[in-house]
């Protein structure tokens, strides 16, 4: 017993100096039979399937179709598959109300339910959800929970683009940090960093796992850590693209596969 101590005592020290998204990752890694984040990146990263991103939102859940988000986010993830990428949307998630905290059942649940697109020999699916209210763990402002789904939890992406309780808030910041972390969510998907598609050159960040060491990338950790993502609020534009090290591991993936 007393040779295990000090590893029990690194193991505690480690947990409790993790925060936002790198814990709210640990914790959802058993992704039930849907398979965890990141199993399926083989599928995502190789061959010619059509990738669809099938985007559902919640009425009233601060989600704005004339944003954009949706191309943005299908032009970055052709960028990074090599794939051509279709982004379909649809506002048939349940509303919960502003301070519902979103469990992790409820999450697999929701992704069973809803989706109305599934992988087969002519495409690949990913489900995104865009939520009224927050996680259970309050600080992330998303979360790849399962192979094919990624969740953003829209009310705390507003507390974080209003300043002390604001009226009006800043709707292109709140642009900015949406089509950040959709993209980052859909990273984790594609098991970028380390997660597990295997990296060409070192960049995940020693404190943070499964994220980027590099501030210019989208899977840079801040990107998605709560109030973390307030300190790129000062840059010209939050990270929202694939660095170079996280395009060459894709290329890596594609032409070993091949």
């Amino acid at each position: 017993m007393k040779g295990l101590l000090p590893k029990a005592i690194v193991i505690l020290v480690l947990v409790a100096g993790l925060s936002g998204c790198t814990q709210a990752f640990q914790d959802i890694q058993n992704g039930g039979p849907a398979g965890d984040p990141g199993s399926n990146y083989e599928t995502y990263l190789t061959g010619q399937r059509k990738l669809v991103v099938e985007l559902d939102h919640s009425p009233g859940s601060n989600w704005d179709t004339s944003t954009s988000v949706d191309e943005d986010v299908r032009q970055q993830l052709q960028r990074i598959t090599n794939k051509n990428v279709e982004v379909r949307t649809s506002a048939d998630l349940p509303a919960k109300g502003s301070e519902y905290a979103w469990s992790n059942s409820e999450l697999r649940e929701l992704h069973s339910q809803h989706r109305d697109v599934e992988t087969n020999d002519r495409q690949v699916a990913m489900h995104a959800l865009f939520l009224q209210g927050k996680y259970q763990q309050e600080s992330t402002g998303g979360l790849a929970y399962q192979a094919e789904a990624f969740a953003l939890f829209m009310d705390r992406i507003e507390e974080l683009t209003c300043s002390n309780g604001a009226i009006v808030c800043d709707r292109a910041e709140r642009y900015e940090v949406v089509r950040s972390i959709s993209i980052h969510e859909a990273g984790h998907l594609f098991g970028l960093v380390n997660s597990p598609l295997p990296m060409v050159n070192p960049h995940e960040d020693p404190d943070h796992e499964a994220h980027s060491s590099n501030e210019d990338s989208v899977m840079f950790w801040k990107v998605e850590s709560g109030k973390a993502i307030s300190d790129l609020f000062s840059r010209d534009t939050i990270p929202y693209t694939f660095d170079s090290d996280d395009m060459a591991d894709a290329r890596e993936q594609r032409s070993g596969s091949s």
